[in-house]
């Protein structure tokens, strides 16, 4: 599993066993075409987050209408109406929960979204981003990772208001950094991979992360003339072309000279983006709402504790286990305890529990998919 985090706000308490919610906590229930949300956020909060990635969606579908962005795998979107009611779900730095306004879990059998709905913090930079990187992985073979990083950096900024969606909005904290530090030659960013010191040490990323995003808004919206050029290396890359030749024949160019306009590109002043009229999208409108009954509420969070941290398991069984035999989510409760017993290595346990939640008439693809 895969989790990303939105940095935020101070760590407030060390890890603890998580109280369950108190029964006069409301939740609401929110589908949208694509996404089902959960939220204790207002119901009002919670159905703009569904309808801002609908409208994301929206957008990535226009650029490329040969692409599909249907999951294989459900999403869910967690919705808290403030950081103290979202920390004790996030995920564990050094037996904290990490300093986080808004985190991605990615799983075989789900992506689960949790953010803070407070007024101070904006998590949709990191739902974005690893929005990107879902719609990316559905859609196309492997990708460099400059590319792959830098193309959802470049996203991460997607607004939409006032009638228009806008995509590729200037990264300030990126800009700032590459004027202050400098950036790194081309043919090292080309070799970084998920294993390199640029990828995994906090030290490092920032650079790369920044670099990568420069790159990329540079050759989509700076130099429009290399964009095709952009689109002929990823492809020469896919074919083993060695990495200089594959950059000299499609831009037509060395990497020092491209250095150099990127160089200048961010030292200007001046930056363009994509806007789009939201009335020329194909955006699904359907929306539900509906209360979350005390039961529903404990299911879905034990569900999200479920597939977080290892250390949060015992969470998740509390949880799950708390959900009375007659309550209709019972089955899907008992579908998420035998995934905790999946990941403890209780194959037995969890082939048990899956049978049990058939039986109590669970419509859980999980239940058969394990």
């Amino acid at each position: 599993m895969l989790t990303s985090v939105l940095l935020s706000g101070p760590i407030l308490r060390a890890a603890e066993p998580i109280p369950l919610p108190p029964k006069s906590d409301r939740w609401n229930a929110v589908r949208t075409a694509h996404f089902q949300l959960f939220g204790n956020a207002t119901p009002a909060k919670t159905r703009e987050v569904g309808w801002e990635l609908e409208r994301l969606r929206a957008v990535l579908l226009a650029l490329q209408r040969t692409l599909s962005a249907n999951s294989p795998v459900p999403t869910f979107i967690y919705v808290f109406k403030s950081h103290e009611a979202l920390q004790p779900y996030l995920p564990l730095a050094d037996g904290k929960p990490a300093n986080a306004a808004a985190y991605f879990q990615q799983s075989q059998d789900g992506n689960f979204i949790a953010l803070s709905a407070a007024w101070n913090v904006d998590p949709r930079e990191v739902v974005y981003h690893e929005y990107i990187h879902y719609f990316m992985r559905a859609n196309f073979p492997p990708l460099p990772v400059w590319y792959e990083e830098g193309l959802a950096d470049y996203y991460s900024t997607f607004r939409s208001d006032s009638g228009e969606a806008r995509t590729g909005m200037i990264r300030e904290d990126h800009l700032a950094l590459l004027r202050d530090t400098g950036l790194m030659p081309l043919d090292r960013l080309f070799a970084v991979d998920r294993d390199s010191p640029e990828y995994n040490e906090s030290l490092r990323q920032g650079i790369f992360y920044a670099q990568s995003w420069a790159l990329v808004h540079y050759l989509t919206r700076g130099a429009p003339e290399r964009a095709p050029q952009l689109g002929r290396f990823l492809q020469l890359l896919k074919q083993d072309r060695p990495r200089d030749a594959a950059f000299r024949e499609a831009f037509g160019t060395d990497m020092v000279t491209l250095l150099g306009e990127l160089v200048a590109y961010i030292r200007n002043k001046r930056f363009f983006y994509n806007r789009v009229k939201l009335s020329e999208l194909e955006i699904p409108t359907d929306v539900t709402t509906t209360p979350m009954p005390y039961e529903d509420m404990l299911y879905r969070l034990g569900d999200l504790l479920a597939h977080g941290d290892a250390d949060r398991l015992s969470d998740a069984e509390r949880f799950l286990e708390a959900v009375p035999p007659t309550a209709p989510a019972f089955p899907g409760a008992l579908a998420a305890l035998g995934f905790v017993r999946l990941r403890q290595d209780k194959w037995d346990d969890a082939a048990a529990l899956f049978r049990r939640a058939i039986n109590g008439g669970s419509d859980d693809f999980r239940v058969f998919f394990y």
